[in-house]
């Protein structure tokens, strides 16, 4: 007898790096410094890393999508049912939230 697995992906709001790492920062009580890249010069670094090209050009290809469909993006998980705070019945956490229960990590 076959069992049948139901798969629920479990989504919050989509978060920007910066926004994340300003987060990080207030939780820190410090600034943290961020430079802007272009996309030959995040090539050029991820490269010297020793990334693939093919994860490269994946990587800039998804973040340029991201900033391009970032309030659909942001629909899309809004409209998600069940949706994660139905399932866990309890109120969500923030990413502050999470960032300050988890400081230590970014000491």
């Amino acid at each position: 007898m076959q069992s049948s697995t139901t798969v629920i992906e479990a989504v919050g709001p989509p978060l920007s790096t910066l926004s994340r790492i300003r987060s990080i920062a207030a939780a820190l009580g410090r600034d943290i410094g961020t430079v802007d890249l272009a996309a030959d010069e995040s090539r050029a670094m991820w490269r010297r890393l020793g990334w693939p090209d093919g994860a490269i050009d994946v990587t800039l290809y998804a973040l340029e999508q991201y900033g391009t469909h970032f309030a659909e993006l942001v629909q899309w998980t809004l409209d998600q049912r069940p949706s994660v705070q139905d399932i866990i019945g309890r109120p969500l956490r923030t990413y502050d939230d999470w960032v300050r229960e988890n400081i230590d990590s970014f000491r």
